[in-house]
């Protein structure tokens, strides 16, 4: 029970400083771009994009908002523009709902539209979705002081990395 106790106010002392971070994606070992969180009251949007010197190949940039319980993804894909919403974006993206939810809530959340278990290992916590067939395991690195984690590791179908790179907003 002390351990619960320990735990809740280690994430909501976490939860109350910073207000966006950045982070540089990986697709494998190679960085591919960078994605942001920004965290506004009890909304969370999250923008990611290609580095420009890669959109010959692949043009692919994203945003996605959670509002309470309400999670809306946009998608541009070389010339192809996608909306999900609800299980449709669940299926095809995963990631993005399952973490949301964990850094809005810092727990299991076992009423959440998308399921998965949560267990800790020392300073990572780590996401077992429960209905997806693209990932595994997602894996967040937390540090002391901060609401973001500092890495995360999606691995599924695709292993995708994002390590931090920056965080503003700090409170003093």
């Amino acid at each position: 029970k002390m351990k619960k106790v320990l735990l809740f106010f280690l994430i909501f002392f976490s939860f109350s400083f910073g207000k966006t971070a950045i982070y540089r994606a990986y697709f494998g070992f190679i960085p591919v771009g960078e994605i942001k969180f920004i965290w506004d009251n009890d909304t969370i949007l999250v923008k990611g994009n290609v580095y420009s010197y890669l959109k010959s190949f692949y043009n692919y940039d994203f945003e996605f908002r959670a509002a309470d319980n309400d999670f809306f993804l946009y998608e541009h894909e070389n010339r192809k523009v996608r909306v999900y919403k609800g299980e449709k974006l669940y299926q095809k993206k995963p990631w993005l709902p399952l973490i949301v939810n964990f850094l809005k809530t810092g727990k299991e959340d076992k009423n959440s539209v998308y399921p998965y278990r949560l267990k800790k290992e020392g300073k990572n916590f780590i996401i077992y979705p429960l209905k997806s067939k693209k990932v595994k395991k997602i894996v967040l690195k937390m540090e002391e002081n901060s609401r973001f984690p500092v890495s995360i590791r999606i691995y599924g179908k695709h292993y995708i990395k994002l390590e931090k790179i920056k965080e503003k907003g700090k409170s003093p």
